[in-house]
């Protein structure tokens, strides 16, 4: 499984579970609680698959 995301897009999901999991804790909402684990798990893999379909990338290529 490729990386197709950058730092800074991993950094931003992370930072999105934390704000959703916030927003469950304080609704008492078990739906956004299940939801903020998709940025979460995107964040740690460093993989979207919304990415990979479309093609579009935001990480880096390596250098030759």
């Amino acid at each position: 499984m490729p990386n197709n995301m950058s730092t800074n897009d991993r950094l931003f999901r992370i930072v999105m579970f934390m704000f959703i999991v916030t927003l469950a804790i304080a609704w008492q909402s078990w739906i956004l609680l299940a939801l903020a684990a998709i940025p979460l798990i995107t964040g740690l893999l460093g993989f979207c698959p919304i990415y990979a379909i479309t093609g579009y990338k935001t990480a880096e290529e390596p250098k030759a």
